[in-house]
């Protein structure tokens, strides 16, 4: 891991002893304790805090990786093989059924 920015902030002398001692029993650094707490509450905030509710994106993942259904349109589109299997050639006015 690369440092890329420091961070400097004060506490008070209680909660630096709870921090020590909770990087003591979780047998961490003090600061590896602390940036793993400050980044999982970041990601907590962010699961709540999103622009795009969780129900709407997981469905928007589930059609996108879905297959694709190809139609009459779209099929002169793909590769040839594709093309023998659907009987659509192309032509420069667009897709026509082969003769």
């Amino acid at each position: 891991m690369t440092t890329a920015t420091r961070l400097n902030f004060r506490v008070r002398q209680d909660t630096e002893q709870r921090l020590c001692a909770g990087a003591a029993a979780s047998d961490q650094s003090l600061t590896d304790f602390v940036i793993s707490a400050a980044e999982a509450r970041a990601d907590e905030v962010f699961a709540t805090h999103t622009l795009v509710p969780a129900g709407y994106f997981d469905s928007l993942i589930a059609v996108l990786d879905a297959p694709v259904q190809p139609n009459a349109r779209t099929a002169c589109r793909r590769p040839a093989a594709t093309q023998l299997q659907t009987g659509l050639t192309r032509s420069r006015r667009g897709c026509r059924a082969r003769t």
